[in-house]
């Protein structure tokens, strides 16, 4: 089997960049897309992975099979999907997707309403992407629900490649936590985020930062926007003092990475013992590199990849009742995750197999 890893998220930027808007932007806006991206160039065994090799594609005869790292793609704001299949619809090989996930979104909370505000052609092309693969893997139950109720049934729930690092349960151990060298990472949409960030602060946390809603330009120094009193204000509506406080702790305490290795030499380096926060793939960071972590569902999203790969969570509504950052600690027990790995693992090459991707994890 050859495979083509169709990617577009560049793996090898460096922290040395001097515009940190434009790197984050190449990298789709967020940088934990780098966790699943670099996950599946670690897994999959392809002959080529470049998005912008998609008109050579079209002529290959030696590919027999393609993977898309995929994301909240089943959405009604963004065209992504419409523009994928756009791209692949001529190439001759099927193309499947690996950890799709449908999107919620103010006016749809559950499938039924997401399905209901999505565009026939979003559905229409979501069907003809599915009719050419054996399955398309998605990241949970929240997502299979939507498929099956605009016909699409032929879907394996894998949650996210990023998670599949161990080749048995039996490898996998954590030191225990402690309130010393703790990360978090934040949403900015959600109001949560105050309390994260004063949990955070009270121990002296590292802010990881993903987006640039989280204004990462302040750890270059630039820190002449006007606009950033109104952000901290909107962002933080809770906060009881001064938005200086926020701007100088980004300034002391913010990091983002740009690059894998760097990302994970941190952990290391500065020998970070707990991790908490909304971001999943940030935390997955943590995760991965064996920091005990806790995530917070706030949303469809983060709460379906939690659910599947059964990792410690701390619900969005019930943030408020963790007063410290030893209360959140006490969540991080990965019993349920590890009975439930093997079953998971062999469940995401069945996967793989299926749609005959070439990879190099170990099989029963």
């Amino acid at each position: 089997m050859r495979t083509a890893l169709i990617c577009g998220i560049f793996r090898n930027q460096t922290n040395s960049y001097n515009d940190v808007i434009r790197s984050v932007k190449m990298l789709g806006n967020n940088t934990g897309n780098l966790v699943f991206s670099g996950a599946l160039h670690d897994q999959v065994d392809y002959v080529t992975d470049s998005w912008f090799d998609l008109e050579d594609y079209k002529n290959r005869k030696d590919i027999d099979s393609g993977i898309i790292p995929a994301s909240n793609f089943l959405c009604s704001k963004y065209d992504t999907l419409d523009q994928i299949y756009d791209d692949i619809k001529d190439i001759p090989f099927p193309i499947t997707l690996a950890g799709l996930g449908a999107q919620s979104e103010t006016n749809a909370t559950n499938p039924k309403e997401v399905v209901a505000i999505l565009p026939d052609e979003r559905k229409n092309v979501m069907r003809k992407i599915a009719e050419r693969v054996k399955s398309v893997g998605v990241r949970g139950e929240f997502t299979a629900e939507v498929l099956d109720l605009i016909g699409v049934h032929n879907y394996r729930i894998i949650g996210c490649p990023s998670f599949y690092k161990w080749k048995s349960s039996r490898d996998i151990r954590f030191n225990s936590p402690s309130d010393v060298n703790v990360c978090f990472t934040v949403n900015m949409k959600r109001r949560s985020n105050y309390t994260v960030l004063k949990i955070g602060r009270r121990v002296g946390a590292t802010w990881m930062m993903q987006g640039l809603d989280e204004h990462p330009e302040l750890l270059q120094g630039v820190d002449n926007n006007e606009d950033l009193e109104v952000w901290v204000k909107r962002a933080f509506p809770l906060y009881d003092e001064d938005y200086h406080t926020v701007i100088d702790y980004i300034k002391t305490h913010g990091q983002m990475f740009l690059n894998l290795k760097e990302w994970k030499n941190f952990y290391i380096d500065n020998n970070i013992t707990f991790s908490f926060g909304m971001r999943f793939h940030g935390n997955m960071m943590s995760f991965l590199s064996g920091v005990p972590t806790v995530w917070i569902g706030h949303d469809s999203r983060t709460r379906e990849l939690i659910k599947t790969l059964h990792l410690p969570m701390i619900e969005y509504d019930d943030l408020e009742n963790y007063k410290d950052i030893k209360s959140i600690m006490e969540k991080c027990n990965y019993s349920d995750m590890k009975n439930h790995y093997d079953a998971l693992l062999q469940n995401y090459i069945e996967y793989l197999d299926e749609n005959n991707i070439s990879h190099n994890l170990l099989k029963k």
